[in-house]
């Protein structure tokens, strides 16, 4: 599964409990913890504009921190439209 601009776009069109939940979701699965998940979560307009203005380069730094396998798993556990 390609992590593309559209899948970005749908995690930044989800409303700000949702994202919240998922963030949280996706950081205590990458190993985290909860009060990590609980930061990272903290500021959803900051997150949203990050994913809607994201590089090429700065994604595949991401997904290269995390891991592709569990990046693209991750991505998979979101059910986003293809």
């Amino acid at each position: 599964m390609e992590i593309n601009r559209d899948k970005l776009n749908q995690l930044a069109a989800m409303d700000d409990a949702s994202l919240r939940a998922l963030i949280k979701s996706v950081v205590l699965q990458a190993g985290g913890s909860s009060f990590q998940a609980e930061l990272a979560a903290a500021n959803t307009k900051k997150i949203k504009s990050k994913l809607t203005t994201a590089s090429p380069e700065e994604i595949e730094k991401l997904v290269n921190l995390v891991g592709r396998d569990k990046a693209e798993s991750i991505m998979k556990g979101l059910d986003l439209k293809e």
